[in-house]
């Protein structure tokens, strides 16, 4: 159950005024009211992409109604968008559920930019895919923490628990990546080995 009072004018006015802020801040090229009180599908649709992208740089948008929902279960969205919701948007019933879940996003990203491990995710070496993952988990992990308890604040320093898992899991897939290729290293030394018998034959 979502905490805010969705169908709350105020609630949806803050949550417009979050929004176009941002898209403000990020310099979103076409901003107006009409983006986060009824915009068309198009409209809505590249919003959302503009602003997941500042999560996630290489992130491109095909079919709003499938890869939305199905984003925000895999980031941690608490609360499930349903297809009823994804076809009508636009609709005044549907926008205050789709702006809970964009302005959750954004509160998500500004807390990136304070408390994100940027070594992880600016990777460019192999694995980097998987690097991400973790990241994504351990970002969300520090959000979910900070949403039951604001005053935490992004401080580090209150993070020390979601800092140690996010390391050892770290740790775990270097062993498993180091061992994986001490394996393959065995393999071709054998698989030369046993091409030289056959020439001795």
């Amino acid at each position: 159950m979502d905490p805010r009072n969705l169908s709350d004018r105020h609630v949806q006015q803050q949550m417009q005024r979050k929004v176009l802020q941002y898209l403000r801040d990020e310099n979103y090229p076409q901003i107006s009211e009409k983006l986060v009180k009824n915009p068309t599908k198009t409209e809505f649709a590249r919003m959302f992409e503009f602003i997941f992208q500042q999560l996630a740089p290489d992130f491109t948008l095909r079919k709003i109604e499938d890869e939305m929902p199905r984003l925000f279960r895999t980031i941690g969205y608490p609360l499930q968008l349903k297809p009823s919701t994804m076809q009508t948007i636009g609709a005044a019933h549907t926008m205050p559920h789709l702006l809970g879940a964009i302005t959750w996003l954004i509160d998500l990203i500004q807390m990136t930019g304070e408390i994100s491990p940027q070594d992880l995710l600016l990777a460019n070496e192999e694995g980097d895919g998987q690097r991400r993952s973790l990241a994504y988990g351990y970002m969300v992990r520090c959000y979910k923490k900070y949403c039951s308890n604001p005053a935490l604040g992004f401080n580090m320093d209150n993070y020390k628990d979601e800092n140690n898992v996010l390391l050892q899991l770290v740790e775990e897939r270097e062993d498993i990546a180091s061992q994986e290729a001490e394996l393959d290293a065995q393999i071709v030394t054998l698989t030369e080995e046993i091409t030289e018998l056959h020439k001795d034959k």
